[in-house]
């Protein structure tokens, strides 16, 4: 295995000297046995009835049209094609087929040359009736071939394929003692990282959204990959070597060198950031679809790092999202559109209900606590930008959603109340009393008796818990209005419970679902009785 290995990587790293060997070495095997096999009566006669085998001084001149045609096409295509995919040129040095088509055509014609004195008729056979029509019935399918191949998506799949080899090979069981080398390791972080940084600046080069968009997936691909085999990784494979140092994704991380090394993660960290860039250049250019694609390929990760249980990569999918959240509410506030928040705020839903099912509990309320600070910051910047108000309600009503996942999976009534209060903290004000707090508490609140609909519908002793709980913070908040305000608001939220249905009447970027619908209004009685009686 080991050396099979290492000559298909020395065939790799000198791959233009390797295939003009092995073109060379099978012309003449070929004319060695064409001259074996034609050393014939039969063919004798043939000769003696085709004088173009007599006359071959026409070969060198046709061959030299063939060269010119094919080498010329290849570089015009290629030079058109550079200037919009950068280091192309790199990837066709290492294409296998268009070396060897290459060294076929430009052998061949030296091959004339050679014979052109005709002392080998079968060398002569050899060359005008096999070697010559091979080559131009493959010239045309080789230049729609290097059409094809200069595409963006095939690019990006070629690099997705050599990455993915890459992988493969790391986790051969005869290659772990040729991994331990340093250099050799080094070798293959030398290979994922230039595919990563070739794919980052096909991202940054092509404008086209189903280019970025493919870019975007193979990425993120590329890590579920490498993370489901990760730990069949030899070690010395994560050392910090001076190539990662060296990238561009690692130059302000210095003072983390250790820690990257000690959790393994120089890869992940490296995808992160490209697909960071990339979530940030998306909203910079106002493209919905494609952030909302960011945050949907981060939760298949987070989805990935939970099968494999892998605490460190949790922490580092939450703080991408973080991150993420950082960049929406930025570009909220300053367009003073919620749309970017609203679809990645239900991408992080999504992935904190992964971490739920897979039991993470200290990952869950770091990310509930995590939510409920995001809350606070965009209340902050809705005293400035109004339309950011809805976001709140968007973020209690994910967390909603999760409390009721963790009642039905039944976990311990201590972190079951630790949650709930965090949930009932989302719509406390951080600052000054304005009148879009009242906006935003109505809305808060209509989330909060939703959940606590839920919790009376359920009739259990933790049900019952939970729902005082609820009920308990919002009599608490309406005490801070005057009695007549307080019953009124009450009022008005039992009403928008009785006309809300489970369809929002407009399309939104999550659907027509409407968050504000509870499917438990049989229980509405229930909670006007229970609130009204803790209000008098």
């Amino acid at each position: 295995m080991k050396s099979v290995y290492l000559l298909k990587v020395y065939f790799k790293e000198h791959r233009f000297i390797a295939s003009f060997l092995s073109m060379a070495i099978a012309i003449l095997l070929l004319d060695l046995a064409v001259n074996a096999i034609f050393s014939t009566e039969l063919f004798q006669q043939f000769y003696n009835s085709a004088p173009i085998l007599k006359d071959i001084s026409f070969a060198p001149e046709v061959w030299l049209g063939v060269v010119g045609l094919v080498l010329g096409t290849l570089i015009i295509i290629i030079t058109i094609a550079s200037q919009m995919i950068p280091r192309l040129i790199d990837l066709y040095m290492n294409d296998m087929p268009s070396l060897f088509f290459g060294w076929l055509i430009i052998l061949s014609a030296l091959h004339t040359i050679l014979i052109v004195e005709n002392t080998r008729p079968a060398s002569s056979f050899l060359n005008v009736y096999i070697l010559l029509p091979i080559s131009l019935i493959f010239v045309f399918p080789y230049v729609f071939y290097i059409l094809r191949q200069t595409k963006p998506s095939a690019i990006i799949r070629n690099l997705y394929k050599n990455a993915k080899s890459v992988i493969k090979d790391l986790i051969k069981p005869g290659l772990q003692d040729y991994i331990d080398i340093p250099r050799n390791a080094e070798g293959f972080q030398i290979s994922l990282l230039t595919s990563m940084n070739q794919l980052d600046n096909i991202f940054h080069s092509v404008n086209f959204k189903e280019y970025q968009a493919q870019t975007v997936r193979i990425t993120c691909a590329l890590v579920r990959d490498y993370i489901e085999v990760k730990r069949k990784i030899p070690l010395h494979f994560f050392t910090m070597s001076e190539t990662i140092e060296q990238d561009t994704s690692f130059q302000t991380l210095s003072g983390q060198y250790q820690e990257i090394q000690d959790n393994k993660t120089f890869f992940e960290v490296k995808c992160f950031r490209i697909l960071g860039d990339a979530y940030f250049k998306f909203l910079n250019i106002n493209s919905f679809d494609l952030a909302s694609l960011c945050g949907s390929e981060l939760v298949k990760i987070g989805k990935k790092v939970c099968e494999v249980d892998d605490d460190n990569l949790i922490s580092l999918v939450l703080v991408r999202f973080n991150t993420m959240m950082r960049f929406a509410i930025k570009d909220g506030s300053s367009k003073n559109d919620p749309r970017n928040l609203y679809t990645l705020a239900y991408h992080y839903g999504k992935f904190i209900e992964q971490l739920i099912v897979s039991g993470k509990v200290a990952a869950v309320k770091q990310a509930v606590w995590y939510l409920q600070w995001y809350s606070n910051q965009v209340y902050l910047q809705s005293q400035m930008q109004k339309n950011l108000m809805f976001i709140s309600a968007v973020l209690t009503s994910e967390m909603k959603n999760l409390l009721i996942l963790v009642y039905k999976l039944d976990w311990d009534i201590d972190t079951q109340v630790l949650l709930v209060s965090g949930f009932l903290k989302m719509d406390n004000p951080t600052s000054s009393n304005t009148n879009n707090s009242d906006v935003i508490l109505t809305q808060v609140l209509q989330i909060q008796v939703s959940l606590c609909l839920f919790y009376l519908d359920s009739d259990t002793e933790t049900s019952h818990l939970l729902s005082n709980l609820i009920i308990e913070d919002i009599c608490k908040d309406l005490k801070s209005y005057p009695k007549q305000t307080a019953e009124k608001m009450v009022q008005d939220l039992l009403f928008h419970f009785k006309i809300h249905g489970p369809m929002f009447w407009e399309d939104t970027e999550r659907g027509t679902s409407n968050i504000f619908y509870s499917p438990h209004t049989s229980k509405l009685s229930t909670f006007e009785e229970k609130i009204t009686s803790k209000l008098q």
